[in-house]
């Protein structure tokens, strides 16, 4: 089962090239997209802690899984799935 952690406050990402981001911050990546991009990474960084911390199956998730509207998990247990969606969706 595919479930999403939207991120807080209704944030988007416009741009979820995160290869292009992490390849090229050096260069000149407009400031407004360096700063959704560090957040959308913190999100997914408490994400997938928060599933090491409190998941009792097996899961997956990785940096392909920070999409435009939240941080996506894929889990195998009917009871992470309740648990997941009490803690991100609500």
């Amino acid at each position: 089962m595919i479930v999403i952690a939207p991120y807080p406050e209704g944030f988007k990402l416009e741009q979820t090239a995160l290869s292009y981001y992490y390849y090229n911050t050096g260069s000149n990546i407009p400031a407004i997209v360096q700063r959704k991009h560090k957040l959308a990474l913190k999100h997914y960084q408490t994400v997938k802690e928060w599933c090491k911390d409190n998941l009792q199956g097996p899961y997956d998730i990785n940096l392909e899984d920070i999409l435009h509207d939240g941080i996506r998990v894929r889990l195998s247990v009917p009871e992470d799935i309740a648990f997941f969606q009490l803690k991100w969706l609500t």
